[in-house]
């Protein structure tokens, strides 16, 4: 069950701290105004551990954010045991403290504890209730860093980072710059354009388009939402997953906008990354909504930003339209959805020829 718990714990976007006490893990999250640290004791029969030597390896374990002149730090601690009377009695004075039964996998909060952890008792249970089950593996390869900081042994991981994300921001950061010292070459030659497309067969425009930007306002709302939003749905989704829904949006965005051209026998040039962000909000909302509101360091004021900052920049910037706006995020939702709902199939099955 621990290695289970590792590796759930690690697909929530949760980053490894192994002590050299192999009982005691420590997974951390960083939040947008506080540190998630999750305790993970493999509290076993033969293991003797007193209230003092659990309060002070946590201790040293929050003392590595501490000297990082990190303060808001938020713990808790999940109890893995046979004997939960025993581990009641070790994390009797902690009041952000669980029990995992190992015997029937069940979550045990006692009387004097905390009810719930940001949403995370709900999302605790349903795991739980689904084992035993193949968890899929990992797909990125945990790095050390920080070598150099320690505290009795303890060594730091991390998963990669979004790179994708990153890859992204960058090479549009690159085509603004080069853009802004060719003149109007590049624009001439990729701006989504009608006539351009139809009767001159460039289809490329569709896709070059979205790497084009008007000017500094422009890139910078588009670039710093797609930061936000690319960055968790890479880090829930993986770097495959976030880079199709963020081609999707992009090109199903510009292809209503394609279509809305034709019906109205309307022209005008457009440019930017804007339907593929609303995409990536889109599959932000479709995250949510199947995660029933849980999904990890997501709110709803976090959410309602970069709906808004969104919607805001479609409206104060040139040469956007917001008909690619709405196609890039009914894409992103409806890509998302169907994504998930092939996830889940794909998981049912590998559950049943498991337990076949």
């Amino acid at each position: 069950m621990k290695k289970q718990l590792d590796q759930y714990l690690l697909m929530q976007g949760y980053q490894k701290i192994v002590s050299n006490l192999p009982e005691f893990t420590m997974y951390f999250r960083v939040e947008t105004a506080f540190v998630n640290l999750l305790f993970l004791i493999d509290y076993r029969n033969e293991l003797y551990i007193t209230t003092d030597q659990y309060d002070e390896i946590k201790k040293k374990m929050k003392a590595l954010f501490v000297e990082k002149g990190i303060r808001e730090i938020h713990t808790l601690s999940l109890i893995l045991t046979e004997n939960c009377e025993k581990a009641e009695q070790l994390v009797k004075q902690d009041s952000f403290a669980w029990i995992i039964n190992k015997t029937n996998r069940q979550l045990v909060i006692p009387v004097d504890k905390t009810e719930d952890y940001y949403g995370f008792r709900g999302q605790l249970q349903e795991f739980l209730k689904h084992l035993p089950e193949e968890i899929e593996e990992l797909a990125d390869e945990e790095i050390v860093f920080n070598k150099e900081k320690q505290v009795a042994g303890i060594k730091v991981k991390r998963k990669a980072m979004p790179w994708m994300t990153i890859a992204l921001v960058t090479v549009n950061v690159i085509i603004y710059l080069l853009c802004a010292l060719s003149g109007n070459v590049l624009y001439n030659i990729g701006v989504f354009d009608k006539i351009a497309i139809l009767q001159n067969g460039e289809y490329y425009r569709i896709i070059s388009s979205m790497f084009l930007h008007a000017d500094v306002s422009h890139i910078f709302s588009n670039m710093l939402i797609l930061f936000l939003a690319g960055e968790l749905v890479e880090r829930h989704r993986g770097h495959l997953w976030f880079a199709i829904y963020y081609f999707a949006a992009g090109i199903g965005g510009n292809l209503l906008y394609l279509y809305y051209e034709i019906m109205s026998d309307d022209y005008t040039a457009s440019l930017g990354a804007s339907g593929a962000v609303f995409g990536i909000v889109g599959a932000i909302l479709a995250l949510t909504i199947l995660s029933k509101g849980k999904l990890e360091s997501v709110t709803i004021g976090r959410v309602a930003f970069m709906i808004f900052y969104s919607g805001y920049s479609g409206l104060t910037s040139s040469y956007v339209n917001n008909v690619a706006h709405l196609g890039g995020v009914v894409t992103g939702f409806v890509v998302a959805i169907v994504v998930e709902i092939f996830r889940k199939i794909t998981k049912r099955e590998k559950r049943k020829k498991h337990e076949g």
